[in-house]
């Protein structure tokens, strides 16, 4: 009977050990990796990549902060036929790179969907040019118990594990990845595919800064016509700049690459920079292919962000970009005294108090878990971690009700006063009911209306 009974503590104790490991997953360091994963810019923080295997009915959660780690691993559902998408109704889940950009809850619902939905970008760039049809395919919950390949293309995760998954998407930047079957590689057998990207991409990059329309078009496949209607507009611009003898630069910024079947997804936010002077020129995605032993582009795209659909325009984000740099330098060529008259700020120390006034009531309504308030602190087009204001705001505001309390301290505060724009560093010290954590925090603060307003934000841990 003792022997019985020790049987019994060590299976159950086995089921919990697996149950806890299928969720929480392995937070080692990897040595192997799927090779669907490439390279991330961190931005001082973590990369995640969400991974979907249809032969063994498994979602993965990476995270990457310099090595991958293993972050989860769910039980999913994916379409009843196999294969992948082609046509509406085939009831097949689409393999392949796709994107999120929103978010529905369940309040917004039908019970089939469970907790929470998440539309990914089927079909994207690719699918299209395949001829390929369908739509609606989500990540999402359930109401009724989970079977195997029992969903009409969406990939399905019971409630709970959607709800945990939420916390890694990052509209428009998070990559969710859909394959048969992954392949396991080094860990560092990648690295060389993601250099040669990098390198292909700066080199693109430089053809729509320095190039001809000859030498922009060489970076695409032959069998790709990519729509080059705004080069004429692009050129103009480049013209004014250069009678002018203004230097500008275009940079890609906070790069991801992943893979499928040996084509490349490369995300990344494009600025524009003149001088001390910047402006956000979209989120672009290109798709990559190798032929004859080099990377040609086979398919490009913006992903639309909530500033986008709002304003319903088609312009090309580059030529836009332009035309607010311009305002900008329009703005300050204004006459000195009118300037003071308009901005208040005859001195570096009373725009350093300002500055030091703008970072203390942050702190506060952060700390008081004020959302309203605190969103009065960021500027129309903040950006950070792949999310614009609306989705930082969201996710701050999801954040403040995980815990009974937030407090926000700083140390070793820096200030770079500037005529528009401002850098503000220092050491952030965050204590909440379920987190602490303590590190180096930049800032970047523009003026808006006569305010000071935070345009970027990083962090980094010590």
């Amino acid at each position: 009977m003792k022997m019985f009974r020790i049987l019994i503590v060590f299976l159950l104790l086995f089921c919990l050990c697996d149950k806890v490991g299928a969720s929480t997953g392995n937070r080692k360091a990897l040595d192997r990796i799927p090779d669907v994963l490439v390279s991330f810019d961190t931005d001082g923080g973590a990369e995640y990549a969400i991974v979907v295997e249809k032969e063994s009915q498994q979602l993965f959660v990476y995270s990457f902060d310099g090595v991958f780690r293993e972050a989860h691993r769910f039980k999913c559902s994916t379409g009843k036929n196999d294969g992948p998408k082609s046509v509406l109704g085939d009831s097949r889940t689409p393999e392949g790179i796709y994107y999120s950009d929103r978010e529905y809850e369940k309040k917004d619902l039908s019970a089939i969907y469970g907790s929470r939905a998440f539309p990914v970008d089927y079909p994207n760039v690719l699918d299209r040019i395949a001829g390929k049809t369908g739509n609606s395919i989500w990540l999402h919950g359930t109401d009724k118990p989970k079977k195997p390949k029992d969903t009409n293309g969406c990939v399905v995760l019971d409630d709970q594990d959607i709800d945990t998954l939420s916390k890694y998407i990052r509209f428009n930047r998070t990559p969710v990845i859909i394959a048969e079957k992954l392949n396991y590689v080094p860990a560092d057998s990648m690295r060389r595919t993601g250099e040669s990207i990098r390198e292909f991409l700066y080199g693109w990059v430089d053809s729509i800064k320095n190039g001809t329309y000859q030498e922009y078009v060489k970076f695409y496949d032959y069998d790709y016509v990519p729509d080059i209607s705004w080069w004429s507009d692009w050129n103009n611009e480049r013209k004014k700049l250069y009678s002018e003898k203004k230097s500008f630069n275009v940079v890609p910024e906070k790069i991801s690459i992943v893979g499928h079947n040996r084509i490349y997804s490369v995300l990344f936010e494009q600025t524009v920079k003149t001088g001390k002077n910047e402006s956000f020129a979209g989120i672009k995605k290109l798709f990559l292919s190798e032929r004859d032993g080099e990377f040609r582009i086979i398919g490009e795209e913006y992903l639309p962000t909530d500033e986008d659909r709002k304003a319903g325009s088609a312009r090309n984000p580059l030529i836009a970009a332009f035309g607010n740099m311009n305002n900008i330098i329009a703005q300050k060529k204004q006459p000195v005294e009118e300037r003071k008259k308009i901005t208040k700020r005859d001195s570096a120390s009373a725009k350093k108090q300002e500055i030091r006034e703008t970072v203390d009531g942050w702190l506060n309504a952060w700390s008081s878990r004020n959302i309203n308030e605190y969103g009065d602190y960021y500027a129309i087009d903040f950006r950070s971690q792949g999310m614009n204001r609306e989705e930082w705001l969201k996710h701050k505001d999801y954040i403040n009700g995980k815990y009974d309390y937030i407090d926000v301290s700083i140390e070793k505060q820096a200030i770079k006063p500037g005529s528009d724009f401002s850098h503000v560093s220092f050491i952030q010290i965050y204590k909440s009911s379920g987190l602490k954590n303590v590190g180096f925090k930049k800032l970047v603060l523009k003026l808006e209306e006569g305010k000071w307003k935070i345009f970027r934000e990083s962090w980094k841990k010590r």
